[in-house]
């Protein structure tokens, strides 16, 4: 019974995910390797199996951050904010 190897671009190409994605899911054991010839490769078949992992996203870029959502920022996270802004017009002049 012969295995389909596949490399890591051919991975992330066949499940329509980045490579990053691929070398994370190696990383954490979700994903079993092999080495062909010194190369990282899959096996299709546990490709096919491993379900890539879907974090849940933010806020869509360039969607202003609602009153609400501000409210709930923590006060740390507000300075580092302020004090980002305040760089970037020393950076303007």
């Amino acid at each position: 019974m012969t295995h389909v190897l596949l490399t890591i671009q051919q991975a992330a190409q066949h499940k329509g995910v980045s490579t990053a994605t691929i070398y994370s899911a190696i990383a954490r054991k979700r994903l079993p390797r092999r080495y062909s010839r010194g190369n990282l490769v899959v096996r299709e078949a546990d490709l096919l199996v491993w379900e890539a992992e879907k974090k849940p996203g933010g806020r869509p870029k360039g969607q202003a951050v609602s009153d609400e959502h501000k409210a709930r920022i923590s006060a740390a996270q507000k300075k580092r904010w302020a004090e980002k802004r305040q760089d970037e017009t020393r950076h303007v002049k």
